[in-house]
């Protein structure tokens, strides 16, 4: 069993907006705060793993205020393996710009060289909005 958590903050952030790709003007708040708590439980081949995050980064007209959370519970034997995961995120507040967003899906993954690699073949069904994903990856572990 594993559990974990962090804080973060970024004091005058000027470009960390997400995906948004804009900056913030000179006269907006600027101060990013993210919260982070997750938890790792294995055995017999299984595994589960929840995180939580919270994300704070005020603004004059809108902030960009949520909670992410996922899900995944996976089993792996002699370094093959099929995992579910669940995820959303959520806007919190009447002001916030964060879309809220689900998604739903499922993996088959081979760990390569011991478990250095992992080739992952991933569906997701994101649930809102509605849209339909599959993606092949390569992950490498140094």
């Amino acid at each position: 069993l594993h559990i974990g958590a962090s804080y973060l903050f970024v004091d005058d952030a000027f470009s960390l907006l997400g995906n948004r790709g804009d900056q913030r003007s000179e006269a907006e708040q600027r101060d990013h705060h993210l919260l982070n708590f997750d938890v790792v439980a294995k055995w017999a081949g299984f595994a589960f793993a929840a995180e939580h995050a919270l994300r704070f980064v005020p603004g004059i007209e809108a902030d960009r205020r949520g909670l992410g959370q996922r899900y995944e519970l996976s089993f792996d034997h002699r370094g093959y393996g099929a995992a579910v995961r669940y995820a959303a995120l959520v806007g919190l507040g009447s002001s916030t710009t964060i879309d809220d967003r689900q998604e739903l899906g499922g993996a088959i993954f081979a760990m390569l060289g011991a478990h250095y690699a992992k080739l992952s073949l991933d569906f997701l069904k994101r649930l809102s909005p509605t849209e339909q994903v599959l993606r092949l990856q390569l992950e490498l572990r140094l």
